[in-house]
């Protein structure tokens, strides 16, 4: 059982504000269902469990927090969920992988991945979490990833769950010298998404990007905590977050860059651009810098808006009601982030989500 705080900020600010941290209580009772389509050459993978892991691996931390990875981790052991290790070969360049991960009805499932990119490989792995249920359920999923010396790593999350689904994901990365990670994630389902990333920069000139992109509507709550931690010198960070929040629904999002002493010229860019469609909403932003060196460069910073009359009115003299101009406003959103995915089923899967959470 997960029951701890998660996706903590790393500097604290007022309480009355409750931004500094959300919680998460749900079951990991199995190994989630998922399917993965065929690893080319390049790649291997095995199961291992928790204790079997090597300490180099267990050292890699995630974005939802120190409390998260220990809980989880229990989670794992007590429910015989084992690690899905993938490794990338020197120097490989193979085909993207998809995992397609269902929610189990009425049930806490999980999945736990490792993946060791080694020198000079580049590689790509889609996780397409979906599933309509009836009874309320729980689907998580944590990425570890160790990127060697020059290696590239992009990791996909696209979550199309049904809305009585809580969804969580924790993602995080460890680059060496001239490595990169990239993550590319899309939010439009489950009731509650929590979804946590932290980027470890360790080696010289290591490069992380982030986009992320997310409709809520209805009740539907999104919370995210972004961090990227410069520790090598000439480390560079980007990261984009933009979405739309509808009706009732809540978002929280903190984004956090961070500078260690020593990481000399290092450069972080964090923004984030919110539509709101509804004075009912609940938003939440709070872009940080966090710096202990002076020889380094970051930006950031959040754009809120609502959909002005003036733009109403343009769109309505082009022949487009209001409900066809906010579906607009949210597919360019998404899709903005989504065309980044490599694999156009999974794009395609996304449009006709949107097609269908814009229609209601």
């Amino acid at each position: 059982m997960i029951d701890t705080e998660v996706n903590q900020f790393p500097s604290l600010t007022w309480h009355h504000l409750h931004i500094n941290h959300s919680y998460l209580r749900a079951e990991v009772m199995n190994e989630a269902e998922y399917t993965c389509s065929a690893l080319s050459e390049g790649l291997t993978s095995c199961k291992k469990t928790q204790a079997e892991l090597s300490p180099v691996v267990q050292s890699v931390a995630t974005g939802m927090g120190k409390e998260f990875d220990t809980s989880f981790t229990q989670s794992l052991t007590d429910g015989n969920v084992q690690s899905l290790c993938v490794t990338v070969s020197s120097g490989a360049k193979p085909e993207p992988v998809l995992f397609t991960c269902k929610a189990s009805d009425g049930k806490g499932t999980a999945l736990d991945v490792v993946i060791e990119a080694k020198k000079e490989s580049v590689s790509s792995f889609v996780f397409l979490f979906e599933g309509d249920v009836k009874n309320e359920s729980a689907l998580g999923c944590r990425v570890r990833v160790r990127a060697d010396d020059y290696a590239s790593v992009h990791v996909s999350f696209v979550n199309l769950l049904s809305k009585n689904v809580v969804h969580y994901t924790s993602f995080g990365s460890v680059c060496a010298e001239h490595a990169s990670a990239e993550l590319t994630q899309v939010e439009l389902g489950a009731s509650q998404s929590l979804c946590g990333q932290l980027h470890t920069l360790n080696g010289y000139k290591a490069l992380c990007k982030t986009r992320t992109a997310w409709f809520a509507s209805g009740s539907q709550a999104v919370d995210v905590n972004y961090v990227a931690h410069h520790i090598a010198k000439e480390t560079e960070s980007n990261a984009t977050f933009s979405g739309v929040v509808s009706d009732s629904a809540s978002k929280t999002w903190r984004g956090t860059i961070q500078f260690e002493r020593g990481c000399v010229d290092a450069c972080g860019e964090e923004n984030e651009d919110v539509l709101l469609l509804s004075p009912s909403v609940v938003n939440k932003s709070m872009p940080v810098i966090l710096c202990d060196e002076e020889a380094v460069e970051g930006h950031h910073g959040s754009s809120i808006g609502k959909l002005s009359p003036e733009t109403l009115l343009y769109l309505n003299s082009r022949g487009i009601d209001e409900k066809t101009a906010r579906a607009l406003l949210i597919k360019s959103k998404v899709q903005a982030v989504s065309r980044f995915i490599p694999d156009e089923q999974v794009q395609q899967k996304v449009q006709i989500f949107l097609d269908e959470v814009c229609a209601c």
